[in-house]
């Protein structure tokens, strides 16, 4: 096994034939693996969709005593408690029970989920399952800030001073103390 000018092609003469490339060759190879078509989720600047954090996904309300889940999602502890003990999934049936059975269904039926053991309950929003069990603590405090922080912005014009306490409406917040002011205040501050 030779080739034209009478040399074996020997293991030994390969890899000598390899290390005599230029190592620029080599390198200009590597870099085109690294720069590749494919994009990662890491370098996206895209900004993220905004959804309406401060909703509990399973009551559809404003959060109230928001708990984290496994999932890292949030239900409001009422409506663990809730899901724990199955009042929602049985106000579900007894609302397919009170169907007209010749009312037509438009979607194909949605097979059974398989039940969740005791202190387990589903995700609304991924239907990853959450050990909870008695013990729901895990307070999220930032999505109750955040849910008081909407409920301020929506009753702006209802601020009152909180420097008297005399219930006049604020025209004012002091940029040090972020006190709400009234009229008589905001000259005395």
């Amino acid at each position: 096994m030779g080739d034209q000018n009478g040399r074996l092609d020997s293991p030994q003469s390969q890899e000598a034939e390899k290390s005599a490339s230029p190592p620029s060759l080599d390198r200009s190879r590597e870099n085109e693996a690294v720069r590749s078509d494919t994009s990662s989720p890491l370098l996206n600047t895209e900004p993220l969709p905004l959804d309406d954090q401060s909703h509990c996904p399973y009551c559809h309300h404003d959060f109230r005593k928001p708990r984290v889940l496994d999932c890292l999602h949030s239900m409001c502890e009422d409506c663990i408690i809730a899901q724990l003990d199955g009042r929602r999934d049985a106000q579900k049936t007894s609302d397919q029970d009170k169907r007209n059975p010749t009312d037509c269904e438009l979607e194909a039926p949605k097979c059974k989920e398989r039940p969740t053991p005791p202190g387990v309950i589903r995700c609304p929003i991924c239907a990853q399952e959450s050990h909870v069990g008695n013990d729901v603590r895990y307070v999220h405090t930032m999505l109750l800030d955040y849910v008081r922080l909407a409920e301020n912005e929506e009753a702006v014009g209802e601020r009152r001073c909180r420097a008297c306490k005399s219930e006049q409406p604020a025209i004012a917040v002091c940029k040090q103390c972020q006190s709400d002011l009234c009229s008589n205040c905001l000259t005395a501050h």
